[in-house]
């Protein structure tokens, strides 16, 4: 008598889940990678954007203080009481996003010299604002 052979594998519908949810599984897997490089992508690109914006905002400082410094000899070559300014600055009136502002002080001695101090500020008051400093020396006019 011939039996029948049984067959110790499971038929095709009990498979077929189990497949299913192991694709399921890589898929989640796959997209779970694929986030996480975006996010560091898009980390380090705002890291980026933010140090050259910073990069940005000292070159502008830079600028500012020079200009204080050659507005505070031209002030003192036309005006031997010249003391000093605060120099608000508009963004429209500077190239760049925001306000800036400089101030110069000017002490004199009795040697006919000015010890001028100039500092800028840019953005103005923010928290990340960057400040310059520039001091020297300008003989004054004799009288």
């Amino acid at each position: 008598m011939s039996h029948p052979r049984l067959s110790t594998r499971p038929c095709k519908a009990q498979r077929q889940p189990r497949k299913q949810g192991a694709v399921l599984v890589c898929v989640i897997v796959c997209l779970a990678v694929v986030t996480l490089l975006l996010a560091g992508m898009l980390k380090r690109t705002l890291l980026t954007r933010r140090q050259i914006r910073t990069e940005r905002h000292a070159r502008q400082t830079e600028w500012l203080v020079q200009a204080g410094a050659e507005r505070a000899a031209f002030r003192l070559a036309g005006d031997a009481e010249y003391t000093g300014e605060m120099w608000p600055l508009a963004a429209d009136a500077i190239v760049g996003t925001d306000p800036g502002v400089v101030s110069i002080s000017v002490n004199r001695d009795s040697t006919n010299r000015a010890s001028v101090q100039v500092v800028a500020e840019y953005p103005s008051g923010t928290v990340a604002s960057i400040r310059r400093t520039r001091k020297f020396l300008i003989d004054l006019p004799q009288d």
